[in-house]
């Protein structure tokens, strides 16, 4: 990596609560997207194990001081966050230039006193699986000591880890081979590598029923208690029923997705107690709820949901949603117990029942029967099919360009409204382990039927071939009619954020920000650098965000639609394509 210069490293803080909803892959998403318009970056940004700053470096001087006179005091907050908690003092995100050379956290935790190595509990080498892993098991707390919010470490009985919301790792004794680091100032313990990002890596264990870790990456320049070089910091963890105590109700954090095994994700283990009404504030409302295969599926069911979780299907049938793997959990499917995941027993009729949870917003349901004999995705029996319920304000209907047509191998036989796939997608970054895209799309690179430029709105584009003009020469891309996408875009990954800014002119120039310039091509033509059939009849941008990113762009009853691609994301798009990191939505500006 190239060496810093001076001048290049910036410091943030004081981050929306929205930023920091899904830990810390969220927040490294977030950052990147408000960064990267500025500039090249040296390496991704660096996030402090409690969320409370992070810092960045830009391979250019002037990249960084623009960064920091553009984004200091910006008020990134949701409107929803305003009226939910509204916080007169907080003065917008804190963005400044770091003058020092170490980390804060190097600075503040640097050079203690060394102590003797510790009398290590549990002896050498201790294989995952026996007591001594096991004590660990449960939904840790997990503080840094300084006020910031805890972090959720779930630990399984076999040494599985899930850090936050999203992340599952694997504890393996200190000092055995798999222990990529070898600290023998730790032997005893247990070490969980690439514990909050690659380059970071902690050692844990238990005394006194207080889970102990502490934590490690390549930037510091800290010395642990026991002498190990890299120290960040330490912290400590209680068991979440002692947190939160032994009367409340269970506690449903607000994930959106079961995780797949094919993207490292892992079932949930051992509720621990705490309010789950905010989990349940979610499902409140009156949904249309559409089946696969269901020859009536056009008119849908209506599912009236309370904020408490009472539910009525149609007219007539009155039910409780309950957390699934709950004591009140009538199916304990261990396959869906997962934070956010709600049962609703005798949907429609006895020996009937349904998981659902929320994803983008939607309500995504799995429906099983006693007498079915299918197989649901996540290899439970008895499961008859999927189904997604709208709110009154997602129906209208909408169009993905190349439509695919018959599901690949290994997907669900259906192909779902249209409406779904384009607003499951239309807000991201969409996180890579995400079910419903896969469950729609099937594997990375499946083919979709190549689509005529006849299927999108044709006006201003040539002649309609989506190629480029006569005599246009390869290599430098040519000015390409765009006549709809002409103006200038507030581009949104999420709901709120904010937007980019995207200036296309009629030749198809596109200016994002205030300095990166790309240019529009037909996909599929000579200048696609990626030539995806998948994306036939919309127009390819190259690099708009920074080296190794591309999107596929086209307009839907005018509003501009994005589909993002970069060379490190192993997300599939709703049409079947590798690399997605996520879809977005621009709405044009009014020009005065």
């Amino acid at each position: 990596m190239p060496a810093e210069e001076a001048g290049t490293r910036v410091v943030l803080k004081d981050f929306p609560k929205g930023w920091c909803a899904d830990g810390k892959e969220l927040l490294l998403v977030s950052l990147q997207a408000q960064l990267q318009v500025f500039g090249a970056l040296l390496g991704e940004p660096w996030i402090a194990p409690n969320l409370s700053h992070a810092e960045v470096i830009f391979k250019s001087q002037n990249d960084a001081k623009e960064a920091v006179e553009v984004l200091h005091g910006v008020d990134f907050r949701e409107p929803e966050e305003l009226t939910s908690s509204p916080d007169a003092k907080y003065k917008g995100l804190h963005v400044a230039l770091k003058t020092g050379g170490k980390r804060g956290a190097s600075t503040q935790h640097g050079e203690p006193a060394k102590k003797e190595a510790r009398v290590a509990p549990g002896g050498l080498n201790v294989p995952p699986g026996d007591g001594a892993l096991a004590a660990l098991a449960g939904t840790w707390s997990l503080g840094y000591g300084d006020g910031s919010a805890d972090l959720s470490y779930t630990i399984t009985e076999s040494g599985e880890v899930r850090v936050g919301k999203k992340r599952w790792l694997q504890l393996v004794p200190a000092g055995s081979f798999q222990d990529a680091k070898q600290d023998p100032n730790y032997t005893g313990t247990y070490f969980l590598n690439n514990a909050h990002r690659e380059d970071t890596w902690e050692y844990i264990w238990l005394e006194g029923g207080v889970l102990q870790l502490h934590h490690f990456t390549t930037e510091d320049n800290g010395v642990s208690p026991y002498g190990s070089p890299n120290y960040w910091g330490c912290g400590t963890g209680q068991l979440a029923d002692q947190v939160a105590g032994q009367g409340e109700m269970f506690n449903m954090q607000q994930q959106q997705q079961p995780p797949q095994q094919q993207w490292g994700g892992k079932k949930q283990k051992g509720w621990h107690k705490a309010s789950h009404w905010g989990a349940l504030a979610e499902f409140e409302g009156i949904w249309t709820v559409m089946y696969e295969g269901d020859p009536n599926m056009e008119a849908g069911m209506t599912y009236t949901i309370t904020s408490s979780g009472e539910v009525t299907v149609g007219k007539k049938r009155h039910l409780q949603l309950v957390p699934a793997g709950s004591p009140a959990d009538t199916r304990q499917d261990p396959n869906y117990a997962y934070e956010g995941i709600f049962l609703l027993d005798q949907c429609h009729r006895e020996d009937t029942w349904e998981y659902m949870w929320i994803e983008f917003g939607r309500l995504c349901i799995h429906h099983f029967t006693e007498y079915d004999t299918g197989r649901g995705p996540f290899g439970s029996p008895h499961f008859w099919g999927m189904g997604m319920g709208l709110q009154a304000a997602m129906m209208a209907p909408q169009m993905m360009p190349a439509p695919r047509k018959g599901a690949p191998k290994g997907a669900p036989a259906w192909s779902p409204p249209a409406a779904w796939a384009t607003q499951a997608a239309s807000w991201g970054p969409a996180p890579a382990a995400s079910y419903w895209r896969q469950g729609q799309v099937g594997k990375p690179g499946a083919k979709a039927s190549k689509a005529s430029w006849a299927a999108s709105d044709g006006s201003g584009w040539g002649d309609g071939s989506g190629w480029a003009p006569a005599g246009a020469v390869a290599g430098a891309p040519p000015t390409t009619p765009v006549g709809p996408f002409e103006g200038t875009w507030s581009v949104e990954y999420e709901p709120g954020d904010g937007g980019m800014t995207y200036a296309i002119t009629s030749g198809g120039e596109v200016k994002i920000g205030k300095k990166r310039r790309s240019q529009l091509v037909p996909a599929g033509s000579e200048w696609d650098m990626k030539k995806d059939p998948n994306y036939s009849g919309t127009y390819f941008l190259n690099e708009p965000h920074r080296e190794d990113t591309w999107e596929y762009l086209w307009i839907e009853n005018d509003v501009l639609q994005v589909h993002h691609f970069t060379g490190d994301d192993k997300g599939t798009s709703p049409l079947g394509s590798p690399s997605f990191f996520g879809g977005a939505l621009g709405t044009r500006k009014e020009t005065s």
